[in-house]
């Protein structure tokens, strides 16, 4: 049985490694914006979910740092009845070649955890997956993962939205995934414009 205390770390530490060759052809310095400025707060979610501060990751590396926040609404521990999560998760790379690179070893990684994904047309993004995933099957309270994955330039993002199988649409996580667009696509307009 998974459970998200068990896939978070995992999902952490298979998005964190590329191939050989894409970590050397990072360059030395990490672009100066924060990625957790395109995460969105507690108020533009859905009502009922609490933000899990203990849970927030920021991961530098070599040419791209990551942020990670997580929201659960009911037990954040075990599979109950009212229990649901959403992960939002932010990479921002030196370019958009390796930002693309990223975005396709992540695919590969959410597939190996079990994702079923397809490429997302008139989505968001440059490019997108989306899919799903049953989490905690064999119990009282099997939840289904929606997930959404999108590049736009030089910057990934990932929406996981985990409920009841009937309480759960790929459209609710494009509706997030797109205000986080909003947020990436007016930090690149801002930053033209210095």
């Amino acid at each position: 049985m998974r459970t998200w205390w068990f896939v978070i770390p995992l999902i952490l530490t298979l998005v964190c490694v590329l191939p050989d060759e894409a970590q050397s052809l990072r360059a030395q310095s990490v672009l100066q914006t924060d990625p957790a400025v395109y995460l969105l707060p507690l108020e533009d979610l859905p009502g009922g979910f609490e933000h899990q501060p203990q849970r927030d990751r920021t991961i530098v590396e070599p040419g791209v740092v990551r942020a990670l926040r997580f929201y659960t609404r009911g037990a954040p521990e075990v599979p109950t009845e009212e229990h649901a999560s959403i992960l939002l998760a932010v990479s921002i790379s030196d370019s958009a070649d390796l930002a693309a690179m990223d975005f396709q070893q992540t695919v590969l990684t959410w597939t190996h955890l079990g994702y079923d994904l397809s490429p997302l047309e008139n989505g968001v993004g440059e490019e997108a997956v989306a899919g799903w995933d049953l989490l905690y099957a064999g119990t009282d309270h099997p939840k289904q993962a929606a997930l959404l994955f999108f590049r736009t330039g030089m910057v990934n993002a990932t929406v996981q939205w985990t409920d009841d199988p009937d309480r759960v649409t790929l459209d609710h996580a494009i509706a997030i995934a797109r205000l986080m667009e909003l947020r990436i696509d007016a930090q690149i307009v801002s930053s033209k414009r210095q």
